[in-house]
């Protein structure tokens, strides 16, 4: 159904704006970019990863039908119908989000792995535990975003697991080799860049394409969203005030 849609993308878009403005960008924009380097390159860096979403939707543009649905040649009409080419539509901005929110993950993952080459193994775990409580609403924005496409719960659950294993592979390789060449301020730097990416996609793909299905649903599920993460988010922040431990 329409609505069902509407929320579901709405919802993820909330999710989305809520996680790159509320837990990124405006932190960011309250220390003058000092986190990253100063405020240039906090600018540049959100800026130029809005800029990048045009990229992907230009290599996402060039994908098959099939491809884009996780489904065989077969199964897609030629020529398409109307409710196929909108289920491409849709799909083309799931995978927007999918790779979005992982690309999300990768920097947070390499923190903790930062965290614990240097045997701050306290600091580590609870960074990993901040952080894992509010993937759990991201999760949900890549699978309401790839089912509202593909109308699969099966392939909605492999890509929402897929984004989210980004971040222990990221812990695990951050740990083992880069945790010598990373710094707190190269991945303030890319967490900003991704903020600009999940901003221009939220933005510019997943709230229009709720709209159009369902103003009143996508509303709705866009409230629900953003409200889900900025109480995960708040919960995590009260739960480890007095542990130095910055979520983002």
């Amino acid at each position: 159904p329409r609505w069902v849609d509407a929320g579901a993308l709405g919802f993820a878009a909330g999710v989305m704006l809520a996680l790159a403005l509320l837990d990124i960008a405006l932190p960011a924009w309250a220390t003058n970019g000092a986190a990253a380097g100063g405020p240039y390159v906090a600018l540049l860096s959100f800026f130029g990863g809005a800029a990048a979403v045009s990229l992907l939707r230009q290599a996402l543009h060039g994908m098959d039908d099939a491809t884009l649905l996780l489904s065989d040649a077969d199964d897609v009409e030629a020529p398409a119908s109307p409710a196929k080419l909108g289920d491409v539509a849709r799909a083309r901005t799931a995978w927007l989000v999918s790779l979005a929110l992982a690309a999300h993950n990768a920097p947070e993952g390499l923190a903790v792995g930062v965290a614990a080459s240097h045997e701050d193994t306290g600091r580590a775990a609870l960074m990993a535990f901040a952080i894992g409580a509010h993937n759990i609403p991201e999760g949900l924005a890549v699978a309401s975003s790839i089912f509202a496409a593909t109308r699969s719960r099966s392939r909605a659950f492999v890509v929402a697991s897929a984004t989210g294993m980004v971040e222990p592979l990221a812990a695990g390789l951050s740990a083992a080799v880069l945790a010598p060449y990373l710094s707190s301020t190269l991945l303030e730097a890319a967490l900003l860049g991704v903020a600009g990416v999940m901003t221009s996609v939220a933005a510019g793909e997943l709230a229009p394409t709720a709209w159009a299905s369902g103003p009143k649903p996508a509303l709705a599920g866009g409230l629900a969203g953003w409200c889900v993460l900025r109480v995960g988010l708040s919960a995590v922040a009260a739960a480890h005030a007095g542990d130095g431990v910055v979520v983002g």
